[in-house]
C-alpha cells in the first residue's frame, strides 16, 4: 500500500512540474538572431550634461614625481663610517645561505671591491661595492661584467669607509 501512494505522490509531482513550466519547442531557441546584445536607448541619456569650469586663481603646477634617494645629494663629504643610502652591484640570488657563501668567496677572490652577503627573506644575495651615486655604481659594474659576472646595480645601504 505505501509503494502504490509513494508512486501516486510522484505522478502528481511529475504531472504538476510539467504544468508549471511551458513547453519548449525543439525547434525554436531561446535566443535573438543576431548575437549582438540589444540596445535600449534611455532619452535622457542623449542629453550632454553641463560642463562646470572652476577658474583657478593661480596656473597649475606640474606635479614631479621622483623619490627622495633620487634627490640625495650629499652637501658635505660623509663621515667616515657613516650608513647611507648609496648603490651595490647585485651579482648572485639564492635560496641556500652554503651556495651564497660558496659564490661570495669566489667574487671576493676575483673582485677589488667588498663583497657582501645580504639576507632578504627568502633569498641571500651576493653584492658589491659601496657606491655612493649610481654613475660610480655602473663604472665598477662595467667591470665586473668584464669579468664574467651577470650583474644590475641595486638601491642599498651602504658604508661610507670605515671598519663595519
Amino acid at each position: 500500500m505505501m509503494k502504490i501512494l509513494v508512486a501516486a505522490q510522484t505522478m502528481l509531482l511529475f504531472a504538476a512540474g510539467c504544468a508549471f513550466f511551458p513547453k519548449a519547442n525543439i525547434g525554436e531557441s531561446r535566443r535573438p538572431e543576431s548575437s549582438e546584445p540589444q540596445q535600449v536607448v534611455v532619452p535622457e541619456a542623449l542629453e550632454v550634461p553641463p560642463v562646470v569650469v572652476d577658474p583657478r586663481s593661480e596656473p597649475h603646477k606640474p606635479i614631479e614625481y621622483s623619490s627622495l634617494a633620487d634627490q640625495y645629494i650629499p652637501s658635505e663629504k660623509p663621515i667616515e663610517g657613516e650608513l647611507i643610502r648609496g648603490f651595490r652591484v647585485q651579482l648572485f640570488t639564492t635560496k641556500s645561505t652554503a651556495a651564497a657563501d660558496s659564490f661570495a668567496t669566489k667574487a671576493s677572490g676575483a673582485l677589488d671591491v667588498k663583497v657582501y652577503t645580504v639576507y632578504e627573506p627568502p633569498y641571500y644575495k651576493v653584492r658589491a661595492g659601496d657606491f655612493v651615486d649610481q654613475f660610480e655604481a655602473a663604472e665598477a659594474e662595467k667591470k665586473i661584467k668584464s669579468k664574467g659576472f651577470e650583474t644590475f646595480i641595486v638601491r642599498d645601504i651602504i658604508s661610507t669607509g670605515g671598519e663595519d
